[in-house]
């Protein structure tokens, strides 16, 4: 809801209206001079419907800024290089210019008519806290349509707190623009119900950039992107990037929730880009029912770790990059709950290395390629468990999974519980529920004479029928399983076996158990447990 004249009066007194500082509001006379005496003499300033020609208006603490929505316009004229038309600046790393709001009026850039300019952006914040920009029209912006940032000096350090962008339509015009809004330095940003349409030529990174500079004291964590709208979007990254870059910033960037999304156009939904391999803490990525059609859905490469990508509905053209290159490692991952659509020229995600990659119960759809590959040549796999998903049919030789050509560790992988296509290639030490098995691990199959270090990490269950090496209460028949916890040295001596007679009709509830003996490959004897 905008905040009307009246609303304002009561909650910070009467505010300043700009036509009684001399602003003509025609779109010719340059504003400026009036415009910035009237935020220089009140907190609250309101701009009648006008179109009100200005260069850089510098925002003060607890500045509010309000019109009559979409035809109340503030409209760039000149500014220098990263300023923009509403400007703040709180001079240092450790002060903040804040309570600013600008609410209800259309900030409109000339790039259609002057062009592309990166750095003209429409709204600059550099060392804000507690900022709302709400209900604003955005439109045809040069550079940025809003720009957090750390100063306009290189090696400035400015930080940014609690922002947020709501309700807003952020119209580039034409794609000839950098990006909708960019994150150079952001904690606690909420980027939520936006409109982002027509942003971003083909050599600038997208619709929202969350991109830190070099220097290490830039702090990009706790940001939200919830219930936006893209369209008709171009840029080299994607709707949404996150390009973290290689530096060991002091702070570690965390804690990103990319959630209930809309995507309308052929670019990549979601990047991230992490060339740090020395963060200790998981990036933290929530990834969560987002929904439409684009080119590619995920592109998370280089060392991106503790991501969940969690029931979306997306068609989709090219399969997700899990990891670029055969060394990235995707690590502690979740990708369940989705349904993913193809349009039957490719696959759906490719997983180049990693470790610790749950993908479950997922539904796969009309993709002509195989419907997941993992690994490539030079990378590694290691605790990959697929389960009780569907793989819609394929036709021809292609698979539910592919082996890529990389080194998998099957004694720590699953596959099992899925349904629809039958095949695939993935070596895993337990591989049911799909049928049959193509070049993959078939279950494990032991009885009572194989030895205990021969058994994978994990549970392994066999039916016995007639096997002499387990006790004979009840007859030769029954159910073997084994429990292997490590298959480290020092504590391999925790496998061990239970076995549970199909006629032990004397104690329905009595088992055997033996484990494995402390110094040696062997097993104890059975001892019984008796039941009731």
């Amino acid at each position: 809801m905008s905040l009307t004249k009246a609303t304002y009066s009561m909650i910070r007194g009467a505010p300043s209206n700009v036509l009684d500082f001399g602003a003509v509001g025609d779109g010719v006379t340059d504003d400026t001079a009036a415009v910035q005496a009237a935020v220089d003499a009140a907190d609250s300033v309101y701009f009648p419907a006008g179109t009100y020609l200005c260069d850089t208006i510098t925002l003060h603490v607890n500045s509010y800024l309000f019109g009559d929505g979409a035809s109340s316009i503030i409209k760039q004229n000149t500014v220098s290089s990263s300023f923009g038309t509403l400007y703040a600046n709180s001079g240092s790393s450790s002060t903040y210019v804040q309570n600013i709001r600008i609410d209800s009026l259309q900030i409109l850039g000339q790039v259609a008519t002057q062009g592309f300019d990166q750095f003209a952006h429409l709204i600059s914040l550099n060392g804000v806290r507690f900022v709302e920009i709400t209900n604003c029209t955005i439109k045809g912006f040069r550079g940025d349509g809003v720009y957090l940032g750390s100063g306009v000096s290189g090696g400035d350090e400015r930080h940014n707190r609690n922002v947020t962008i709501r309700n807003c339509i952020i119209d580039g015009v034409n794609n000839d623009n950098r990006n909708g809004v960019s994150v150079i330095d952001g904690d606690e940003i909420l980027i939520q119900g936006n409109s982002f349409i027509n942003c971003t030529r083909s050599n600038m990174p997208g619709c929202i950039d969350v991109e830190p500079d070099a220097q290490i004291f830039h702090i990009v964590r706790n940001i939200r992107i919830l219930s936006n709208f893209f369209e008709n979007c171009q840029g080299n990254v994607g709707f949404i990037g996150f390009i973290l870059g290689a530096a060991t910033f002091t702070n570690q960037p965390k804690n990103f929730v990319i959630a209930n999304n809309n995507f309308q156009g052929t670019s990549t939904g979601v990047v991230f880009n992490n060339l740090n391999t020395s963060y200790l803490e998981p990036l933290k990525i929530s990834i969560a029912n987002n929904s439409g059609t684009v080119g590619r859905f995920l592109n998370l490469t280089e060392f991106i770790y503790g991501v969940s990508v969690v029931g979306n509905t997306i068609e989709t053209s090219s399969p997700s990059l899990l990891g670029f290159n055969a060394t990235d490692n995707s690590t502690n991952m979740t990708i369940s709950g989705n349904t993913f659509d193809g349009d039957s020229t490719a696959s759906c995600l490719v997983i180049r290395s990693g470790s610790g990659i749950i993908i479950a119960n997922n539904t796969f759809n009309n993709f002509y390629d195989n419907h997941i590959v993992l690994g490539a040549s030079g990378s590694t796999l290691s605790k990959v468990t697929i389960s009780n998903n569907y793989f819609a049919p394929i036709s021809g030789a292609n698979n539910a999974v592919f082996d890529g050509g990389g080194t998998v560790d099957g004694a720590t992988c699953c596959f099992y519980g899925n349904t629809g296509t039958s095949n695939h290639t993935f070596t895993a030490w337990r591989n049911d529920g799909c049928g049959t098995v193509v070049n993959g691990v078939t279950a494990t199959s032991f009885n009572s004479a194989t030895l205990p270090d021969s058994f994978p990490e994990g549970v392994c269950t066999a039916v016995i029928n007639g096997d002499t090496g387990v006790p004979n209460t009840g007859g030769y028949q029954g159910t073997l399983t084994n429990y292997k916890l490590s298959t480290v040295s020092g504590l391999a001596k925790a496998t061990y076996q239970n076995y549970y007679p199909a006629n032990n009709t004397t104690n329905l509830g009595s088992f055997y158990l033996r484990k494995r003996n402390n110094a040696a490959n062997t097993w104890t004897a059975w001892y019984e447990v008796i039941g009731v």
